[in-house]
């Protein structure tokens, strides 16, 4: 069977080596005129809709503050690769075969067919699972590392996916764990009050317990995470979400941090498939073959016409009524969705070329609606999305 790949969005160099963040289209060059300045300012203001302002803004002051550390990390892996004569080197998971593995901001990790569970990179904030006197010993991990579940003897690992410096993981009873960077919600209600330390990362694997009004016995079908919450959608079909409540990325009809799993009431119980953190949104599929959306409204996915502010709640998007959704991916500021006759369609915030569509997006445009790639008539059947790329 004839299986290909492409990709699309951002090709900085600082992406590239490890950045936390791609440089954007360069400015004009204006010196010190002040008129060219409020000239340039006042241009870039009547492009950008009120609602997606603020968060655009915040995007941008949060590129700034990361810049100097990207810079340096840049400079330390092209240091590496010089030691080691330039080339990159080819890792290999010491395991008959991998049957998942997912890519984080800086780390990796696997899972074998044996349910063993493998991860490389950084590991500054224990995301590597490897413990605290790992952390403390070495920074960066090339080489992929078993991790040693001591409190989970006997139980195989099922999959694992990264974020920017978490991970978590689904055992095969459905039994989710997570640990890595304790300000970024891993999902642990302790780690958030002080009189029990405030918030501290956790360098090994941790049970997430159930609030006591949820059943106990809920099993975990799939996990995604955001760049500061996460979602999970068990066997049921019910959707959970906990972390940073800006914009309403966890759909709970407020702005509200959740630092513990919270059942997401605005979907039909039973009725999602599937469910993807984004940077302040969330996108999911129905079992019926719809998508919904809630979070930031650059990415609600509710058309030209519809309401461009953030949905603190659950909303259908609109043009997915005519399709049958098989996939949503969400990114950094864009999502996509592919349906069953293969086409594949992007939405929010293209800067970067992560929407595929044959332009590159200024840094104010938004795309509101889920809009066609032209794939030349290849039929897509899985995507995935970086903070500002797709492939």
């Amino acid at each position: 069977k004839d299986q290909r790949s492409a990709g699309w969005g951002s090709t900085d160099e600082t992406w590239k080596a490890g950045g936390k963040a791609p440089r954007r289209p360069p400015r004009t060059p204006m010196g010190h005129d002040t008129d060219a300045r409020v000239r340039h300012k006042t241009a870039v203001q009547k492009q950008v809709d009120s609602q997606d302002r603020r968060y655009l803004a915040e995007r941008i002051m949060e590129r700034e503050e990361r810049k100097g550390e990207a810079e340096a990390l840049a400079l330390n892996l092209a240091s590496d690769y010089a030691k080691r004569g330039g080339v990159p080197k080819v890792a290999r998971v010491d395991a008959p075969h991998s049957k998942c593995i997912s890519a984080g901001g800086f780390h990796s990790a696997a899972v074998d067919d044996d349910g063993k569970l493998w991860t490389w990179g950084r590991n500054e904030e224990g995301q590597l699972g490897l413990g605290d006197a790992a952390r403390a010993t070495t920074l960066d991990f090339h080489e992929p590392q078993c991790v040693a579940l001591n409190d989970v003897e006997g139980r195989r690992m099922r999959l694992v996916t990264c974020g920017v410096r978490v991970t978590a993981a689904v055992d095969e009873n459905g039994a989710l764990w997570t640990w890595g960077h304790g300000r970024s919600f891993l999902g642990h209600d302790d780690l958030h009050q002080p009189e029990l330390g405030g918030c501290h990362d956790i360098a090994r694997p941790r049970l997430v317990r159930w609030p006591s009004a949820m059943d106990a016995n809920i099993r975990v079908a799939a996990v995604s995470l955001g760049w500061s919450h996460a979602a999970v959608v068990d066997d049921g079909g019910n959707v959970y979400t906990w972390g940073h409540g800006g914009n309403g990325r966890l759909g709970h009809g407020d702005e509200h941090t959740r630092v513990a799993p919270a059942w997401v009431r605005g979907v039909p119980a039973g009725e999602i498939a599937a469910v993807a953190a984004g940077g302040a949104f969330t996108v999911a599929r129905s079992r019926s073959g719809l998508a919904l959306a809630w979070g930031a409204g650059h990415c609600s996915g509710q058309g030209v016409l519809g309401s461009h502010a953030d949905a603190l709640a659950p909303q259908i998007i609109p043009r997915t009524k005519e399709m049958d959704v098989t996939a949503v991916a969400a990114g950094g500021l864009h999502a996509v969705l592919l349906t069953r006759d293969g086409g594949a369609y992007t939405w929010g915030w293209g800067g970067c070329g992560q929407l595929g569509l044959g332009r590159r997006a200024g840094e104010a445009e938004v795309v509101r609606d889920p809009t066609r790639v032209d794939t030349q008539s290849q039929k897509i059947s899985m995507v995935a999305c970086g903070a500002y790329h797709t492939a």
